[in-house]
């Protein structure tokens, strides 16, 4: 079995972080596979490298603070991922990834950039409560309905009450329910560029400080209560 098909415990996990912490690079887990990723309101003085990694389980990083940036970039997740309280104190990177279960962001704080264009969720993805410093790009995502034992967990999308310091950008994504930005805060563009929502747009009390692009934009229906620099 090849060092990059290794399948790692989570003893084995710990240890790459103290040393990657002891040696002052991130903690390096590319092209890794592993069971399942859980560092539950742990500390880690370094950044977290899980490029292109397959995740048999979830990802539990709830609470979590990382010193540096969290980089999952084409990882390969084979239940939720678990992001609520996390403290990101770089940036997070989302692109290609494949989740198949929730994105769960509730209350965290990523002090750069999100990072997701082609990000693609079966379930869920929430960013209410968040803080983002800087930009929030998930353009062309796909998120998917899932039925869960019965159980429908609509594709959401929900940024309710988050503050993001710069722009947020849905262009060309397909979401199969509702994208809902009900009390947020946007420091500068809000781009729904021939964004494909299944269900209802809510923009009810949201506040965006630049301009909001809504063209070609389809939904089910738009409710809207701006408060806007300028409206759409």
């Amino acid at each position: 079995m090849s060092q990059e098909n290794e399948k790692l415990n989570q003893i084995e996990i710990e240890k790459e972080i103290r040393r990657s912490e002891a040696e002052g690079g991130n903690a390096n887990f590319k092209r890794k596979t592993l069971s399942s990723f859980s560092l539950f309101q742990k500390k880690v003085k370094v950044g977290i490298d899980l490029e292109e990694a397959i995740i048999l389980g979830g990802v539990s990083l709830g609470g979590i603070t990382i010193e540096g940036d969290l980089n999952l970039k084409g990882i390969q997740i084979k239940g939720p991922l678990y992001l609520a309280e996390a403290l990101v104190k770089g940036s997070l990177n989302l692109e290609r990834a494949k989740v198949e279960g929730v994105v769960n962001l509730v209350g965290a704080t990523i002090e750069k950039n999100v990072f997701g264009s082609a990000l693609n969720v079966v379930g869920f993805v929430s960013l209410s409560k968040a803080k983002i410093g800087k930009d929030v790009n998930l353009e062309k995502i796909i998120t998917k309905s899932a039925n869960y034992e019965g159980l429908i967990i609509k594709g959401d999308v929900f940024f309710d009450f988050a503050w993001i310091d710069g722009n947020v950008n849905l262009e060309d994504s397909q979401i199969q329910g509702l994208l809902s930005f009900e009390n947020a805060i946007i420091e500068n563009n809000l781009i729904l560029e021939n964004t494909q929502i299944e269900n209802y747009l809510l923009l009810k009390t949201v506040t965006v400080k630049g301009n909001t692009n809504l063209k070609e934009t389809k939904c089910e229906r738009v409710i809207r209560t701006f408060r806007s620099a300028q409206e759409p």
